[in-house]
């Protein structure tokens, strides 16, 4: 039988009881703590990296966001460079086209004008062009200034192996006798059309005539020695060089200049005509130089 206990022993015993009692609770709690500390640090581990991977999708989209509004500046701005659309474009290309229609016109209209003005004119001197010569036409016979004295000669410069400049300039001499031809044939017939070649090494009489009958059957060709050519020409103020384009001595080019003289019967030079003037042109002015001469000789 157990020995009876006194009240201050009976209280230690609680006290010691209840510290037993906390402390394997305390314990068992701690236990708890354990088995849950590896998944919540796991958790807070994956917490943490969702949060970086979304701070990084924000930065990507920021810079995504920055980047398309620069190009969308970008485009604004280059659209911005674009002051004029496309229609008023077309309306200031065709206004343009028409203002430079109008001055091309007017300068025109003006250059006719002052033409007309200064055919009219009463001239004073003569031009220094033209003198004494002696050379072959393209039949052979020797021929002199004074063979055409009482004519209108209508002189060109060039030669038969020409490849552009001189068949282009024989089409509007031949086109100028034919317009006069068909408004009066015997004024026309007071015009001798001639041709001097600069190129005297192989424009013989036989090649000149042989090249001019293919343009027009009134056409004269006039060769010589190449003294004469080159006196002729200095007297007409005639430019010409020659090219050696190979080898061969008769392989060569030659560049001229292009003018076309009226000479009339008195031996002197009336005028001169480059290659602004059209066929037609030419015809009305040589005919009114015959019409002036006509009525005061």
């Amino acid at each position: 039988r157990a020995a009876p206990t006194s009240s201050k022993s009976s209280h230690r015993m609680i006290i010691s009881r209840r510290i037993a009692t906390l402390s394997m609770q305390a314990l068992a709690r701690c236990k708890s703590d354990v088995k849950c500390c590896v998944p919540h640090r796991m958790l807070w581990n994956s917490q943490l990296n969702q949060k970086n991977e979304n701070r990084t999708s924000c930065l990507l989209n920021y810079q995504s966001t920055r980047s398309n509004q620069g190009g969308q500046e970008q485009k604004q701005s280059g659209s911005d460079k674009q002051l004029f659309d496309k229609p008023t474009l077309i309306m200031f290309a065709v206004g343009a086209c028409g203002i430079g229609a109008y001055y091309n016109i007017s300068s025109e209209i003006r250059r006719e004008n002052s033409m007309a003005k200064v055919s009219v004119g009463q001239s004073v001197g003569k031009i220094n062009i033209g003198g004494p010569f002696r050379l072959i036409d393209h039949n052979k016979k020797p021929v002199t200034e004074a063979t055409f004295k009482g004519k209108w000669m209508f002189v060109y410069f060039g030669f038969t192996y020409c490849p552009d400049i001189c068949p282009n300039e024989l089409i509007r001499m031949r086109e100028t006798l034919n317009i006069m031809e068909k408004a009066d044939k015997a004024k026309s017939l007071k015009v001798e059309p001639i041709f001097i070649t600069i190129d005297p090494m192989r424009d013989g009489p036989d090649q000149l005539k042989a090249y001019l009958s293919d343009w027009h059957p009134r056409f004269l060709g006039l060769t010589g020695t190449q003294e004469q050519v080159d006196d002729v020409c200095k007297k007409y103020r005639v430019y010409y060089s020659k090219a050696q384009m190979g080898p061969n001595p008769m392989d060569y080019l030659i560049d001229h200049s292009v003018m076309f003289y009226l000479m009339g019967p008195d031996g002197d030079c009336h005028e001169f005509y480059a290659k602004n003037l059209s066929p037609a042109d030419m015809a009305a002015r040589i005919t009114d130089q015959i019409d002036a001469w006509d009525l005061t000789h």
